[in-house]
């Protein structure tokens, strides 16, 4: 199979799921919609998207494109939402922690059913980890997320530029309660997720958390060693399960 036809598989199958449960680009727009009138008056968010968005119109359907691809159709959006969180100063945990007590109050208000409503919360707090992390990583290094030592319960092989597999190169992702950690030992590559679509570079400095059944594939840089670790939760979190 190719990764062209894995990919259309992979957006058909998840269309339908989320049509099953009453996900659609309506009520998304609904969502999107409520949400952000939410964050424009809120005493904590407000001022920092009021400094950084100065057109609301086209940044709420990026939006609404960025929760398509999550939620119903991969690949509509197209953008590095890490980027954008790393270059706002001062974000942390008391700021995510906001941003998704307003959204899982939004959910509550708009998402008709239980399941179609549980997706959207899941995925927000992914996000929100991620992103946290990512910032926390890039500002203060690994010290800043790692409060304990963690040890995997399993490694992948050593892999270089000549023997990575095709299926790491190819849309892949871990199974449901896996998380991954791409550690570099030699070069770099670009580690690019397909939901939420981003992607960013993993040296020996910056290992890469992989959220559990998180779409991604590995794209060599040059000459690289490169190995991955699978943990129960999350590898630069300090709680980690035992095995």
């Amino acid at each position: 199979m190719t990764e062209v036809s894995y990919a259309e598989r992979a957006r058909a199958k998840k269309m339908a799921q989320a049509n099953a449960i009453g996900i659609d680009d309506a009520l998304i727009s609904n969502l999107v919609e409520a949400f952000y009138s939410a964050i424009r008056s809120d005493e904590l968010l407000g001022p920092i998207f009021l400094a950084h968005v100065t057109d609301w119109t086209p940044h709420l359907a990026r939006m609404k494109d960025f929760w398509a691809s999550v939620t119903l159709e991969s690949g509509r959006f197209r953008g590095n939402p890490m980027l954008k969180h790393i270059a706002i100063t001062g974000l942390d945990n008391e700021h995510f922690d906001r941003w998704l007590v307003l959204w899982n109050q939004t959910v509550d208000a708009v998402v008709p059913n239980d399941a179609a409503a549980q997706v959207f919360r899941e995925a927000a707090s992914r996000i929100a980890d991620s992103l946290l992390t990512g910032i926390k990583v890039q500002r203060d290094g690994l010290r800043a997320v790692s409060k304990k030592p963690a040890a995997p319960y399993a490694s992948s092989p050593i892999f270089d530029q000549d023997n990575l597999p095709d299926a790491l190169r190819s849309h892949h992702s871990t199974k449901d309660g896996t998380w991954g950690l791409l550690r570099m030992l030699e070069g770099e590559v670009e580690l690019v997720f397909v939901d939420p679509p981003s992607s960013r570079t993993v040296t020996v400095d910056n290992p890469a958390p992989i959220p559990p059944q998180a779409l991604h594939f590995v794209k060599p840089d040059g000459p690289m060693k490169m190995q991955v670790e699978f943990y129960h939760n999350h590898p630069l979190g300090g709680d980690q399960a035992d095995n």
